[in-house]
């Protein structure tokens, strides 16, 4: 409570939620380091506060909980960018964000134009002239999921590094409502996520190889990530 200037953060106290995030937005007191976020801020509050701040690259983890689902584990660990609501690493799914859609849409998507294929290359020819059919989107869905990673890549991210979730997710049981005790298995984690890459077409190290990018007209990208790349 000293450390909050005098807040009283209970659990469901609303008056305090209001209270704090009033200082994280004006960074006043405490408020001047949460406002730096789940990654930077543990880091000056001490080594014992990073155990709470459950992130993923960096971004809060707000929408599942990855111990219900090992697929959602490694669906939401192989994700570029860390959590994504809805997206995680599903590289069809990343591209509704290229064409500025929800990705809850695509089941009503489908509804309407018969596949995600349709839907999208009808989008990008209207509004880019171009002639594309449902042919060229598989290729066109790997080149933009490729792209993200390589950027990502670019600006320090390394899969075998990164793509992993907190310890606690390993370490810590949770129940569900019926009693079901839930943690994930490191091990099988580590099997699920190597499945996950080479369904992607990328190396054990979560990487792509200098002959795909060739062969999808990536060859820009492979000096910016020559000191990593096969």
């Amino acid at each position: 409570r000293e450390d909050l200037d005098g807040i009283d953060l209970t659990w469901g106290n609303l008056a305090a939620i209001c209270q704090l995030v009033t200082k994280i937005a004006y960074r006043q007191g405490i408020g001047n380091i949460l406002a730096e976020g789940l990654k930077f801020a543990p880091q000056k509050m001490g080594e014992a506060t990073k155990r709470y701040a459950i992130t993923s690259k960096g971004v809060a983890i707000t929408s599942y909980e990855a111990r219900g689902s090992m697929s959602e584990a490694v669906g939401l660990a192989v994700n570029p960018c860390g959590e994504l609501h809805g997206g995680r690493g599903d590289p069809e799914r990343m591209i509704f964000d290229s064409l500025t859609t929800c990705t809850f849409l695509r089941n009503s998507i489908r509804d309407v134009f018969g596949s995600v294929a349709d839907w999208g290359v009808q989008m990008l020819n209207a509004a880019s002239g171009w002639n594309l059919s449902a042919k060229d989107w598989p290729e066109l869905v790997h080149r933009g999921a490729l792209m993200e990673r390589c950027y990502s890549v670019r600006e320090g991210y390394l899969p075998y590094r990164d793509d992993t979730l907190p310890d606690r997710f390993f370490e810590e049981t949770i129940h569900t409502k019926y009693g079901k005790p839930l943690k994930l298995d490191r091990n099988q984690f580590l099997e699920q996520r190597a499945i996950w890459y080479k369904a992607a077409g990328l190396t054990d190290k979560g990487l792509p190889t200098q002959d795909t990018l060739k062969r999808l007209g990536m060859d820009f990208v492979i000096p910016q990530l020559k000191d990593v790349l096969l």
